[in-house]
């Protein structure tokens, strides 16, 4: 079989909005009862089966023994929750347990689309429950506990034990409507209305959603990375590799049932508006100035992302939870203008700082890479001016000599990757020649891509400062430079995304041109470190470290079915120095620093406020018991805000309503420190 790729361009981005879906997917269903596989499906099912077979990294074996993993990975993906299949209909599925590779490999996909079926049906039966219950009056004094999540309990053993759950759940989503400043009439009628809402999507939907949550089920048995695309979603993913999304600058994942913020994109209209962090999640949305919220919690991924994009100019407003807050927490809404987000606004951007350490104070040049981009097309045409990191890089640092510079550091945090050749380019300014990064394929053939250049841009005092949202080609940087010992790299350990992906066009490698097949992002190479080490699942670990909160939710080691971590010989390379001596000093001061420092120490006192809101599970369903928590967490945050504006010279404020994140950036200002230190010490 003949591979046709979309592009030579590898794909590494860590980070994305494409990732295949982990939550329930409630509005990915048709009525369940006039749908049936379409003709290509079949034909699509055995290419994308003979693709993981005979190309994937893996080379995995289509057989009984995956079977039972795709069954598992479907049943998941379809009721994460365990909420609507019932304990009869799981049985009656299992027939199908051993079906699942013959579907792939002869393409009569009829087991997956009876599960399918079932679920519609479940799904439909539901939330008929659920607009007859909201006819009546609901109980929000009780004693009555609601859990949050049910992915390790079974499914339910009847009709009455799985609509006393979904019972629950509205008067749960009546309370927080209720805590939100509704009416009874109005908290009623708003929950109404997104369940017809809901009910009208059941009626509109196709049997391209059952194929593609099929088609990914069994892909996420393999990796995490590799994804079928439908053709309709084929265009989504084409808008955002072009940078050219209309939207508001905001990656997500899902925690606990809320799509929660994981970056924050640079020169977006979120970055913009102040109000806006990392972990905050999201529990409804509203379309224009006046527009009703609509509660997205327990949506699936790509739903709230297609909810959150929108015309350019148009107004959204988001109901978020803040970070750190526990469930009981006052919600913050914040209305933004959706935005074209693209290239121009992530491109490397440079500064320098003077930083005082004592008696002596050092000019510390600033590059800030939000990813790694190249322009293939202008490149190939003889551009000289074509779009590139490596060469932005270049003339931040050539701009630096006449500045007195005497350190620089390179901020990579929340950068996902991108071009593979501009993680490589930009380390050979750092380095005279040799390795940066190593590539083994399917066939194991390991490809060492090295800088052939032997001329150095910058070979002063230099850090790299990362946390876990660095990923892919931020990681081959920030890793190279360490092997060599040609940075101090500071900041959380990263995303640890060693992984390769390729985009193949299926009409192409089906060989039929006129037609729309989708695509298939497939994993066809792991990364590994020149010291012949992976960062596959460990990522790069800081030599300098931050307390981080991301290792809890966000990572490649949290993934299910994430490639392992291993390693290979290494690559022949002299490091440029030793710098083990110098970054034990370093972490040591850094340590003092951050003891002494009341931001520091509030920094880590709001980790594991995180760490103790993500652990709450369930809730009492009683409003009067969550309006005082709720009040409770009020006082105790606008304490913390008020504790943290004196710090910086503000007056105190008497609501937390309104409160715009502080512009101060303590990461940063820290690592300038340590980055200084590095120079002072170098210099002696």
């Amino acid at each position: 079989m003949k591979l046709y790729k979309f592009s030579v361009v590898f794909l590494f981005y860590g980070v994305g909005i494409f990732s295949s879906a982990n939550g329930q997917a409630i509005q990915l269903t048709p009525d369940g009862t006039d749908f049936e596989p379409l003709p290509q499906h079949a034909t699509i099912a055995k290419a994308v089966a003979n693709m993981v077979a005979g190309y994937h990294y893996k080379k995995t074996k289509i057989d009984d023994s995956l079977s039972t993993k795709i069954f598992d990975n479907y049943l998941e993906r379809l009721d994460k929750t365990r909420t609507l299949f019932l304990a009869s209909d799981v049985k009656e599925l299992e027939k199908y347990r051993l079906k699942m590779d013959d579907a792939l490999l002869s393409g009569d996909l009829l087991p997956a689309f009876e599960v399918y079926k079932i679920y519609a049906k479940r799904l439909n039966e539901r939330v008929d429950y659920v607009l007859k219950t909201l006819q009546t009056a609901q109980n929000l004094s009780s004693a009555d506990v609601f859990d949050f999540t049910r992915e390790q309990l079974p499914w339910f053993s009847s009709v009455s034990q799985q609509q006393a759950y979904w019972n629950k759940k509205v008067r749960y989503d009546l309370i927080l409507l209720r805590a939100n400043k509704k009416t009874e009439k109005e908290a009623q009628d708003i929950l109404i209305r997104q369940y017809q809402k809901l009910e009208k999507r059941l009626e509109n939907l196709k049997s391209e959603n059952a194929f593609e949550q099929f088609m990914n089920a069994f892909i996420a048995t393999i990796d995490p990375h590799s994804l079928y695309l439908s053709p309709k979603n084929t265009d989504e993913f084409n808008i955002k590799m072009n940078k050219s999304l209309v939207g508001v600058g905001l990656e997500l994942t899902l925690q606990n049932e809320y799509p929660t913020i994981t970056s924050v994109i640079s020169g977006g209209p979120s970055e913009k508006s102040n109000q806006v962090v990392i972990n905050d999640r999201i529990l409804a949305i509203a379309e224009g100035e006046k527009g009703e919220f609509e509660n997205v919690a327990g949506w699936d991924l790509d739903e709230v992302i297609q909810k959150i994009r929108g015309t350019a100019g148009s107004i959204i407003r988001l109901r978020l939870l803040p970070a750190g807050a526990t469930i009981a927490a006052r919600a913050k809404e914040v209305s933004l203008t959706r935005d074209k987000i693209v290239l121009e606004d992530q491109k490397v951007k440079s500064e320098v700082k003077t930083v005082k350490q004592g008696d002596r104070e050092q000019k510390i040049g600033v590059i800030t890479i939000p990813n790694f981009y190249f322009d293939a097309n202008a490149f190939n045409k003889g551009d000289k001016n074509y779009a590139s990191t490596s060469l932005d890089v270049r003339k931040a640092l050539e701009s630096f000599r006449n500045q007195g510079v005497a350190g620089v550091m390179i901020d990579l945090r929340n950068n996902p990757g991108g071009s593979m050749k501009e993680g490589i380019d930009l380390a050979g300014l750092f380095i005279t020649y040799g390795p940066v990064v190593q590539l083994r394929d399917a066939e194991n053939k390991v490809t060492v891509h090295s800088d052939t250049d032997s001329s150095i841009v910058y070979d002063g005092p230099l850090t790299v400062l990362i946390n876990r949202l660095s990923a892919s080609s931020s990681e081959i940087f920030a890793a190279a430079m360490q092997d060599y010992g040609r940075a101090v790299i500071i900041g959380e350990q990263s995303y640890g995304k060693g992984t390769a992906q390729n985009t193949y066009a299926l009409n192409q490698v089906i060989q039929q041109p006129d037609k729309n097949y989708g695509q298939f992002n497939m994993t066809f190479a792991k990364f590994y470190r020149i010291d012949g080490s992976s960062t596959q699942n460990r990522g790069v670990n800081p030599d300098v470290s931050f307390p981080s909160a991301g290792m809890l939710y966000v990572g490649e080691s949290t993934l299910k079915n994430a490639l392992p971590y291993d390693e290979i010989a290494k690559a022949s390379f002299s490091p440029v120095s030793q710098m083990k001596g110098i970054n034990t000093l370093l972490e040591k001061d850094h340590e003092e620093r951050m003891q002494a420092n009341p931001e520091f120490l509030a920094l880590k006192e709001g980790i594991e406020k995180f760490k103790e809101a993500n652990a709450k599970k369930s809730l009492v369903l009683d409003l009067k018991k969550y309006e005082a928590m709720q009040g409770e967490q009020e006082r105790r945050d606008l304490k913390r805000i008020n504790e943290h504006r004196a710090l910086q010279g503000l007056k105190p404020v008497t609501s937390i309503e309104g409160v715009t994140k502080s512009k101060v950036d303590y990461i940063k200002d820290e690592s300038l420190q340590v980055t200084a230190e590095l120079v002072n010490n170098q210099h002696k």
